[in-house]
């Protein structure tokens, strides 16, 4: 009962406890980046003016974070639309609609670091606003039994995949930001984001899927696992 999507009393118990740790942890990944930012920049890049920006990036761990685990949320209440525009769309919208302004009023070098800054914390702002009205947050009290050591047991798993997607997908843009000029990356970086339309049928269909496993797997319906998993 307690994961069913329209527990919506046990769904803000889950969603405030798992801020508890998202928080703490997000500001001191935050602060590390910003007192190391220097070593990075001249240690691992071996570009020591790129220092300021990864100070600037640091800012950004917990705006990122909020919106990519409201997005979730999102999903796992079935609002697939919505999910796939914060997840997808949201921030690059917004980004390219800025730095159309942007252009007309200047060209310093440092405005797309600052356009994406101002998206990504936009983006995380409508998706707390999206979540509060799908799980009518408002309107229940938070009310669960899931204890600390059952939500970092079960979440361990999605974050080891996580992890490991992440790192698939820019381990080699870092590699090649240790070796190459800022341009050249850029340009590598650009070619991967084409490339991932290759999979946009896969990710599409997983958007689907995983929230009716989650929950089959949730309730202990094996056979309804394996049914959605030919399908």
């Amino acid at each position: 009962m307690l994961f069913r999507s329209s527990n919506f009393a046990a769904i803000r118990h889950v969603y405030l406890k798992s801020f508890r740790f998202i928080v703490p942890v997000c500001l001191l990944i935050t602060i590390l980046l910003y007192a190391f930012a220097p070593v990075i920049a001249l240690d691992f890049f071996h570009k020591p003016h790129l220092a300021g920006l990864l100070k600037l990036n640091s800012l950004l761990v917990l705006p990122l974070v909020i919106l990519l685990v409201n997005s979730e949320s999102i999903r796992g209440l079935h609002r697939i639309r919505a999910y796939t525009f914060l997840q997808t769309s949201a921030v690059s919208i917004l980004a390219t609609a800025f730095l159309l302004i942007a252009l007309i009023f200047g060209n310093n070098i440092l405005i797309p670091v600052y356009i994406q800054f101002i998206a990504i914390v936009i983006a995380a702002i409508m998706s707390i606003v999206m979540f509060v009205n799908f799980s009518a947050f408002h309107k229940h009290a938070s009310r669960g039994m899931i204890g600390s050591r059952k939500l970092i047991s079960t979440s361990s798993p999605m974050f080891i995949t996580t992890l490991m997607q992440l790192i698939m997908t820019w381990g080699g843009t870092l590699i090649m930001a240790s070796y190459f000029k800022e341009a050249e990356v850029g340009v590598y970086n650009a070619i991967v984001r084409i490339s991932t339309f290759t999979n946009i049928s896969i990710l599409a269909i997983n958007s689907i899927a995983s929230p009716k496993i989650a929950a089959a797997v949730s309730s202990g319906k094996m056979d309804e696992v394996k049914k959605l998993s030919r399908e």
